[in-house]
Order: structure tokens, then sequence, then C-alpha cells
């Protein structure tokens, strides 16, 4: 046989039995289908889901599911499955009367588009058409196909397209807003204020905190150690550690003499 996915070679493989089967691909008008709904499709011609584990049936359009042999080579079982998880998925919407779309799309300044098609070239999901209004061709995205996935607004030359919840002037407002409180904090620094850093606070340690925190109160141990003062296991030690560690209660005090393992001490 020939092993064209690992050794790109020809295997000689001692057999019980061969049963010879065609290799399955996809439909040869899958390209077809994806352009009418605009779904992606792979290098070999199969639809592709958002993903294969937690969305296996959905597609980028809500609404289009997708299952059995159209994603891939499966036996029946496989099939069967996969369909019946779309069935439910579409059922589930039948039921509900109609179907919930993101706001986050694509939205046109009509004032300023001056229809240069580089948008509709680069949308994947041909959401992006030509009309006329006031006598000049601009971009209209169709909001059912349209997915919000921004990749037109950066190409566009007269900055005519905007994500929506995502448009310049609220972005602009979140990187001001986050300035401003870097400004303030360093007014209080100017003015002497005092602005504890590096240290997390918090008012009462949990339980476990409280028994490691006693255990290593003048001392460096280790984490056996520390297991074997407060009976606690060293897994959940080696946790709790860990999260003391970032809230600056607890600091690395280097190795032990056998130097098998670190040792922790209370912070100052």
């Amino acid at each position: 046989v020939k092993d064209y996915l690992t050794s790109k070679k020809e295997l000689t493989l001692d057999a019980d039995l061969v049963v010879l089967v065609t290799g399955m691909v996809a439909r040869s008008d899958s390209n077809e289908i994806s352009s009418k709904l605009k779904i992606p499709i792979g290098t070999d011609k199969f639809f592709n889901e958002i993903h294969p584990k937690l969305k296996p049936v959905e597609t980028v359009i809500k609404g289009v599911y997708i299952g059995g042999a159209c994603q891939g080579p499966k036996n029946i079982t496989e099939s069967v499955q996969s369909a019946l998880s779309g069935a439910a998925k579409i059922n589930a919407i039948i039921r509900k009367g109609n179907i919930e779309l993101e706001p986050i799309v694509a939205r046109v300044n009509a004032e300023v588009c001056a229809w240069c098609d580089k948008c509709s070239e680069v949308c994947e999901y041909d959401a992006i058409k030509p009309i006329e209004s006031s006598g000049k061709m601009i971009a209209e995205v169709n909001i059912s196909t349209c997915t919000g996935c921004g990749i037109c607004a950066p190409v566009c030359p007269t900055n005519a397209i905007e994500i929506a919840q995502y448009t310049d002037n609220e972005v602009e407002s979140m990187i001001d807003g986050f300035m401003s409180e870097g400004e303030i904090e360093q007014r209080e620094l100017e003015h002497g204020a005092k602005v504890e850093t590096g240290k997390t606070g918090m008012k009462e340690y949990p339980e476990l905190w409280n028994s490691i925190v006693s255990v290593l109160d003048g001392k460096s141990l280790t984490i056996p150690k520390i297991s074997e003062a407060t009976g606690i296991e060293s897994h959940l030690v080696t946790w709790h550690l860990m999260t003391m560690n970032r809230y600056s209660v607890v600091e690395p005090a280097g190795l032990d003499d056998d130097e098998a393992y670190f040792m922790y001490k209370l912070k100052k």
C-alpha cells in the first residue's frame, strides 16, 4: 500500500483480510452550494462546521446546519448522529418561530462610501453588494449573511465601514477611559497619595490559607512538610501555594538541602 499521510512511501503489511473500497470525495457541486449558502468549505471540498467538538453541526451562517458525509468521510452511525443533531437544532428554531441574529454587523456610511469594490472582494460571505443611492453607487450590507467579522472595515480607503458595537468612537472612548484612569493614578502619586501596587488585598483568608500561614510563620518549608503539618493533601497545598503566591501572601524561598523541593515562606 502507499502511505500518503506519514512516510510518503510504499509499505508492505501482513494482513488477515483485505477489503477494497473506494475513497470518499466531496460532491462535485460543493462549490456552487457553498456560494449559495455562504458557508465555507475546506481544501478537500467538504463543508466546514464552526468547531468539530463544540459546534459540530453549526455553520457560520445562522440557521444553516450540516450533517452526514457532507462534512467529511463518515460511517452510517456517525452520519445518523450528526443528522439527528442538526435536525434537533432546526426544530428548536422552528418551534421558536424566528432566528436571533447577532447585532454585530458591518454598517456603511452612505455619505462617505464611494464604492471601490474592495470590501466586496474581501468579504468571504458575499454579504456586500453595490446599490444606487442619491445618484451614486454605494455598498450595502446584507445583515442576514454578515457575520460581523470586520474584515471589510480596514480595507475601506474612505473609512466608510464600521462594525456595530465596535465603532471607532466606541473603541476610542474605551481607550480614553483606560488612559484617564492611568492619569488619575499618576496624579495621586505626584501628590504623595499612597497607592499600593504589586499586592492584591483580601479581607479574609480562606480557612486552608490560615492553616498554611500558621505553619509558615517564621519558617521556610517544602510542600511535603506543609502537607504533613497541616494535614492537607500535597496536591491541594501546591494549588493553594500557587494562588497565595499570586496574591503576594507567600513567596518561594529556594530549594531544600536535598534540592528536591522548593521551599515557601511568608512574604513580608
